[in-house]
């Protein structure tokens, strides 16, 4: 977690705020000024940051809630709108899309270039920082539970066949497929030619061919 200072709750008259310091309050992550005067009845400190920009006040309703969802430490759920992916999001000054990447330059740090950040309490609609951590595209879809990702930890074909490195195939989009089963295969196909040639049914597989090999890819990595 970075080191980024946290607004003093004894001067926004909030106690456990959690809005960075110099940040509107209404929480829409754009900067506010610093106060030329002292107005104490908007708790408005000369020399300190404004708590809200013009125009802008206190949310009507929590930007998120604090949920227990089975991780080391309770997820703050958004409160907000949310794309069909079930991701929040939000439109702001500050930031236009996915809530948790607005959330993660506020109370961490910004992006690194060429990375994208996961949900390490894989709850879409958290926003707690401490659950967000930047990794590549690859190490995003691996982790995840999408059939690219389920296949890439398969250990056995459909057939039963180990898929060590003797036994793998990996193509150049990075599928995997077994070997035992495209020799297989193979044989199966050149002997449906031969017996076409020679004159046989070319519907009628062999004896020992084995089913569509289409069932044995798709393995992606």
């Amino acid at each position: 977690m970075s080191d980024q200072r946290l607004c003093d709750g004894d001067t926004c008259g909030t106690p456990g705020c959690q809005i960075p310091y110099g940040y509107c309050h209404c929480g829409c992550g754009a900067k506010t000024r610093i106060a030329a005067k002292t107005y104490a009845a908007q708790r408005q400190h000369k020399g300190h940051p404004n708590r809200y920009l013009a125009s802008h006040s206190a949310p009507k309703h929590p930007d998120y809630l604090e949920e227990n969802r089975g991780y080391e430490t309770p997820c703050w759920i958004w409160q907000g709108a949310h794309d069909w992916d079930g991701y929040g999001l939000v439109n702001r000054p500050a930031h236009r899309g996915n809530v948790h990447i607005l959330y993660y330059k506020l109370h961490v740090a910004p992006v690194p270039k060429g990375l994208e950040i996961d949900h390490l309490c894989r709850v879409r609609d958290c926003v707690n920082p401490a659950h967000l951590q930047p990794k590549t595209h690859r190490e995003n879809i691996l982790i995840g539970e999408s059939p690219t990702a389920k296949n890439s930890r398969k250990t056995h074909c459909i057939r039963g066949h180990e898929l060590v490195p003797g036994n793998l195939y990996v193509q150049a989009d990075g599928g995997r497929r077994c070997r035992t089963c495209q020799k297989a295969y193979m044989k199966a196909y050149h002997l449906k030619r031969k017996a076409k040639r020679a004159g046989g049914d070319p519907k009628t597989p062999p004896a020992n061919a084995i089913p569509d090999q289409r069932r044995c890819t798709g393995m992606s990595s």
